[in-house]
Parts: C-alpha cells; structure tokens; sequence
C-alpha cells in the first residue's frame, strides 16, 4: 500500500496514479495502480526514471503529509476549470473530512477504500487531540 504512487521521468515531468486503474503515460514510462498497488511501464527497459511513491508505514504524521483527496470545489465548481484540485489530508478542512466520511455509501457517492476511511477518522482525531482546526477555505 502507498499513500502516494508517483514517478519523475528523465525530462522530470511527474507523472502520479492516484486511483487503481489510472495509467499515465510519458515518453516511455507508465504508471498505474493508484494507492494499492506500484505498476511500472518502461518502453524497450532503457528509460530510466526516479520513484518518488511514498510507502504507507500506517503513521498519521506520514499521511497528514502526503496522502491526498480530489476535491471539485464547493458545488463542483472546479469541474469547470480542468478538474479537481488535490488536497493533502493535512489542508482538509474539518467539515469537509466529517461530510465525506458521513456520504460515504450513499447514492451518487463513491466508496471510500480502507486506507481513506482509516485515514480520515485518525486525522480527525490528531486534530482533536492536539488543538488543530482547520476551517473551510474557497480551494475545496
């Protein structure tokens, strides 16, 4: 499992899968798998690239740091304007992380994988413990 499945090719573009079957592809390397699993397309074996994936050793002070969430916007307004914006589990605002855990299952929503629903509940309870709010801002 990772919290984040990212390469940096030759040229260094980035290039990261964020969901199971989300294959990118760059002047020869490929990546798949999303957070569960690390899959690596090279073109001939002669590419060469830097892994940049980030293990998930089961910390909330590595996740808070990289494991991140597609967020559209307040009524999906960043549809609109080239996609989602990626948050990291840190820049979740309170509400937005109690509304996502709260709709998860319901019609029209996705469900959440293991590693989200553990992530989110102990970030929400990090926050608890040490003081931490974070309020809504226009970028969710």
């Amino acid at each position: 499992m990772l919290l984040i499945n990212r390469i940096r090719c030759e040229d260094d573009t980035v290039l990261t899968s964020r969901y199971f079957n989300d294959f990118q592809y760059h002047l020869g390397v490929g990546i798949d798998g999303g957070n569960d699993f690390p899959r690596r397309f090279i073109k001939n074996g002669t590419i060469k690239f830097i892994d940049l994936s980030i293990p998930d050793d089961g910390t909330i002070e590595k996740a808070r740091e990289h494991l991140e969430w597609p967020s559209f916007g307040k009524d999906a307004g960043f549809v609109h304007m080239g996609g989602p914006r990626y948050l990291k589990l840190k820049n979740m605002s309170d509400a937005h992380i109690e509304s996502i855990l709260q709709k998860n299952g319901e019609e029209g929503t996705l469900y959440l994988t293991a590693q989200y629903i553990r992530y989110f509940k102990a970030e929400l309870e990090y926050r608890e413990k040490n003081n931490i709010v974070v309020k809504e801002s226009i970028y969710e």
